[in-house]
């Protein structure tokens, strides 16, 4: 398929709507990008595992927040 050589820009137009924002932002950004779907596909997974990791380290975080929490209580009340 072809179309306008990127970059693509606004130019001088009336405001345009968010949707073609979002079209001009989505053609520039995947310029060169040999297969954009795949491209786009690989960088998904990614984010989903970065989404879980992140939602296993803040679970960690607020395990050792109530652990810390207890720890100081008992330090402070002269233990259990």
């Amino acid at each position: 398929m072809s179309h306008t050589p990127e970059p693509w820009s606004f130019g001088y137009v009336p405001p345009l709507e968010a949707n073609e924002h979002r079209a001009i932002a989505c053609v520039n950004a995947c310029a060169g990008m040999a297969d954009p779907e795949a491209e786009i596909e690989v960088m998904r997974s990614k984010v989903r595992r970065l989404q879980d990791e992140l939602r296993n380290v803040r679970e960690q975080r607020d395990k050792l927040i109530v652990a810390l929490s207890k720890a100081e209580s008992n330090a402070i009340g002269g233990g259990e």
